[in-house]
C-alpha cells in the first residue's frame, strides 16, 4: 500500500508531497535487512524525482548512501531532478563516478547521465565505453554497454553515428573491442 501512495504522490506531482514522502523514509532504517522498506526507497526516489521539486534534493542526497538498488535509483532521480537545474555541474559534486563498480551500478550511472544531458555527461559515458573496450567481456564496464548506448543517444551526442558502426556489426549485443579513437576524437 505506501509503494502505491507514494508512486500516486509522485503522478500528482505537488512539491507538498515531498515532506510526507522523506518522513515515510525516515520511518524505518533502509537496509537490505529490510526489503520492503529498500522496495518503498526506490519508489520514493522515483517519485520525488517526477515531483520535481527542488526540495526533493536532501531526500535523494541521502538515498545514494544506500547501496544497491536505493542508490542506483536515486541516481537516476537525482539527474531527472537536476537536468532542469541552471547548475548542472552540482551533480557532479553530489555523485562521484568512482563509486560505481558493479554491472547495475554502472547501469544506473550510464542511465543517469543520459537524463542529466550535455557535454560533461557525454564525455562520462564515452569513458565507459572506453573501459569497457580495455575489459574482459565478464567486466561490469563490459556488461553496461548497451545501457551506455542508450544512454549516449538519451543525452543526444552528437557524434553518434560515429559511435555506433562497430556496434551493429556485432551478433552478440555489445562489442568490446572497437576503435577507441572513435569515441576520443571523432
Amino acid at each position: 500500500v505506501r509503494v502505491c501512495a507514494v508512486q500516486a504522490l509522485g503522478n500528482l506531482k505537488n512539491p507538498e508531497s515531498v515532506r510526507p514522502i522523506e518522513a515515510a523514509l525516515l520511518g524505518a532504517p533502509v537496509t537490505q535487512a529490510n526489503p520492503d522498506q529498500v522496495n518503498f526507497a526506490v519508489q520514493a526516489a522515483a517519485a520525488l524525482a517526477s515531483i520535481g521539486s527542488p526540495a526533493a534534493e536532501p531526500a535523494l542526497v541521502s538515498l545514494l548512501k544506500v547501496r544497491g538498488p536505493v542508490a542506483n535509483s536515486a541516481v537516476v532521480a537525482l539527474a531527472r531532478l537536476l537536468r532542469e537545474s541552471s547548475d548542472r555541474d552540482r551533480f557532479y559534486e553530489i555523485v562521484q563516478p568512482g563509486r560505481f563498480s558493479t554491472p547495475a551500478e554502472i547501469r544506473s550511472w550510464a542511465q543517469a547521465l543520459g537524463e542529466l544531458k550535455g557535454p560533461r555527461a557525454i564525455e562520462h559515458l564515452k569513458q565507459i565505453l572506453i573501459g569497457a573496450a580495455d575489459q574482459e567481456a565478464a567486466s561490469s564496464y563490459a556488461l553496461a554497454v548497451p545501457s551506455v548506448l542508450e544512454a549516449l543517444a538519451r543525452a543526444e551526442a552528437p557524434d553518434l553515428s560515429q559511435i555506433l558502426p562497430p556496434y551493429l556489426s556485432s551478433r552478440d549485443g555489445a562489442v568490446l573491442a572497437f576503435d577507441r579513437a572513435t569515441v576520443m576524437h571523432p
